[in-house]
């Protein structure tokens, strides 16, 4: 896979495009997958859950993009190991931070505190 440069990376490689369909399952991809479950001690950073293997063969650890800002070209830093559940709760968790966070900004009649629930 050629590396793209920064902004063009985010425009090509967002999470909904064919590219980054391609790059999720590419060596590359899975080489730093590995890495970083490694250095998480094959547990969730979050819950400790150690890995193992689904009944289909996959692993049950999944490893979460803290942003996307680097996709395609990653630092072992911009990611982190996560079992199902805690990975669902990061981006449940981030959905309502971002909500929380234009409502503040906009003045939204629906703004009432700053705690997110998770």
């Amino acid at each position: 896979m050629r590396f793209l440069a920064k902004s063009e990376r985010w425009l090509k490689l967002n999470k909904h495009s064919a590219e980054y369909n391609r790059y999720m399952k590419s060596s590359e991809w899975a080489a730093k997958r590995e890495e970083r479950l490694q250095l998480d001690g094959e547990k969730c950073v979050m819950c400790g859950r150690k890995n193992g293997v689904r009944k289909d063969g996959a692993p049950i650890l999944q490893v979460h993009h803290v942003h996307y800002g680097n996709l395609g070209n990653e630092p072992l830093e911009d990611l982190c190991s996560v079992c199902p559940r805690c990975h669902q709760l990061l981006h449940r968790y981030y959905r309502r931070f971002r909500s929380w966070q234009d409502k503040q900004a906009t003045g939204g009649e629906n703004f009432k505190s700053s705690r997110i629930d998770i």
